[in-house]
């Protein structure tokens, strides 16, 4: 009962930013806008989707790897998609978690897989927001780069150091939605990544955020020579983050109006920023997202 009324709420709220965001933007005018697109900055955003995608996997392949667990690049390229679907109906972007199903089913390991999913998630995270403070710094955006920095600092002390009591309480959270159990001291030491394993992760990270803040970059650009590549760059954490709050329907409508708002800070018309949100929405999100589902479909 209470996870419908959940769902009945999201799907109201979403309802209404895109109201929101339609009235502030008529149908009309985005369809022009559409229309306007530039086509090489667009090509370059079909492009980058591929080694924004296959980063994701190649990271967690590096740290499962480190763990000893033999999956195969392809595997952890499949629940990489598969997980990247799954992003589309679950909150907080749980559908990256939860593809760690996927390979404790074919591996086995469940703590590891688990635990490494999650490592995988939060050294996204972090150089998310160390890659958004270093580029607010440079254009002058002390307080976005003040916010970043003080959101990534935390991330790395949980992946260098991280406690087997808050996994204890993990653990019962997660016995309960899946009725499975797991070990809290396996769950804290597989999460935990060595000097050379987080430093190898950080690094494929920010080749896979730079393709990624480039795709933003490109979709903007599209629609307005506006648009510039370091002030991106700054609001990527933010953008990326309110993807993850559970307050909409796979953060559509929220993450779109929070884009438009922060492109219009630099001069960016609202009709040319909610077009380049679509585009994200349909090359970066729905696209990996339609190729897991039908991987996750023809894997039954």
């Amino acid at each position: 009962m209470i996870r419908r009324y959940q769902t009945s709420i999201k799907i109201i709220v979403t309802a209404l930013c895109v109201f929101f965001l339609l009235r502030i933007v008529p149908v009309a005018t985005l369809v022009d806008t559409l229309k306007g697109a530039r086509v090489a900055p667009l090509l370059i955003v079909f492009a980058l989707v591929v080694p924004a995608v296959l980063t994701r996997a190649w990271r967690w392949y590096l740290i499962l790897r480190a763990r000893g667990l033999a999956a195969s690049l392809a595997t952890v390229t499949k629940a990489t998609l598969i997980g990247m679907a799954l992003n589309l109906f679950l909150p907080a972007s749980s559908g990256d978690i939860a593809r760690s199903y996927y390979g404790w089913k074919r591996h086995g390991n469940k703590e590891a897989m688990l635990a490494t999913a999650l490592s995988d998630k939060v050294v996204a995270l972090l150089t998310l927001c160390a890659l958004g403070a270093l580029s607010s710094l440079y254009i002058g955006e002390y307080l976005l780069g003040a916010i970043a920095l003080v959101l990534a600092i935390p991330m790395a002390v949980i992946l260098l150091t991280p406690f087997a009591a808050p996994w204890r309480l993990f653990e019962r959270v997660v016995r309960r939605l899946t009725r499975k159990t797991f070990d809290a001291d396996i769950l804290a030491e597989a999460f935990q990544l060595a000097p050379r394993t987080f430093a190898a992760a950080v690094g494929v990270s920010l080749i896979g955020w730079t393709a990624t803040n480039l795709m933003y970059f490109f979709a903007s650009y599209a629609f307005s020579e506006q648009t510039e590549l370091w002030y991106v760059f700054a609001i990527a954490p933010f953008i990326n983050l309110m993807r993850m709050v559970p307050v909409t329907v796979a953060g559509l409508g929220s993450t779109d109006a929070l884009l438009v708002y922060f492109l219009q800070q630099i001069g960016v018309a609202s009709s040319e920023a909610l077009a380049a949100s679509i585009i994200i929405n349909l090359v970066l999100i729905a696209l990996p997202g339609a190729v897991g589902g039908i991987l996750l479909l023809l894997d039954r």
